[in-house]
């Protein structure tokens, strides 16, 4: 007699759920032996994916938020690519700050038109956000790009909505990352706090987990598929932690539900003694 497969965070949901992979900062590179401080972020990633495979069910949407290159290559993307088409679902993507807006859109985001970009699912918005600032580390949303989106969450009032983008815009308690985190926040509150159908704020950058409710609206920072940085740490600091992701499920009724998969163990070594890349 066969066994009964192990369920899933996809399993027995409401009918009319939004099932979601979030994959980030994945820092993939032309040089398929890339490292970052010591841990091959290819097969990092490869890992990622056979894991996901296994143990979250099948998603509706997988969202890559930011960070997906290190070096920014036509080359880099493409792996990207090559990876998640194992998954057979629908991707979309948003740029951090080691990635360029531009070469996203004209190679993994060519079905994507620009930022804000709009996705609407069963009910749902899910809003894409572009924070990256050319070379900088820290981000920064436009003033046409808040008045973009405001203009979007007034056209879809009724939907319950989920914003996105790379760069933390609540504080972290690492005083090294809210240096680097958004840096107009205040200002992407003000047109948040206009819209009471946003359920929640999903972003990478910090390579962690973060879990926090923010007037009313779940803030929810993820883990990298690669390294991780060690919380509440006021410099620079990695992590023993292993690989990760994030699934969440979107419900009728406008919960989320969410949590984080993680790699068994790490994938090789890492410098932990390391002060930066």
């Amino acid at each position: 007699m066969s066994s009964k497969p192990p369920s899933t965070p996809f399993d027995n949901l409401p009918a009319g759920s939004v099932c979601l992979l979030q994959v980030s900062d994945t820092h993939l590179s032309a040089n398929k032996a890339h490292r970052l401080i010591g841990l091959n972020t290819l097969n990092a990633f490869k890992q990622v994916i056979n894991h996901a495979q296994k143990h979250i069910g099948q998603a509706d949407i997988i969202l890559a938020t930011g960070d997906l290159t290190h070096d920014n290559s036509n080359e880099g993307y493409s792996i990207l690519q090559q990876q998640l088409a194992r998954l057979e679902t629908p991707t979309y993507y948003l740029p951090g700050n080691h990635d360029s807006t531009e070469q996203l859109l004209a190679t993994c985001a060519k079905h994507q038109d620009g930022f804000p970009f709009l996705l609407q699912k069963s009910g749902w918005s899910i809003l894409l956000l572009d924070s990256s600032i050319i070379g900088k580390v820290s981000g920064h949303l436009s003033q046409k790009q808040l008045d973009l989106l405001d203009q979007k969450l007034c056209e879809n009032s009724n939907s319950n909505t989920l914003i996105c983008l790379h760069h933390h815009p609540i504080k972290t308690g690492s005083t090294w990352l809210d240096r680097i985190a958004l840096r107009n926040s205040d200002e992407l509150f003000a047109v948040i706090n206009k819209h009471p159908q946003i359920k929640g704020i999903l972003y990478g950058h910090i390579h962690q987990t973060f879990e926090q409710q923010y007037n009313g609206i779940a803030m929810m920072g993820s883990p990298s598929t690669c390294i991780q940085f060690a919380p509440n740490q006021d410099d620079f600091s990695v992590d023993e932690q292993p690989p990760g992701y994030r699934w969440l499920a979107l419900l009728p009724d406008g919960t989320i539900q969410s949590g984080i998969k993680r790699l068994e163990s790490i994938p090789g070594k890492v410098d932990l003694k390391s002060r930066g890349y």
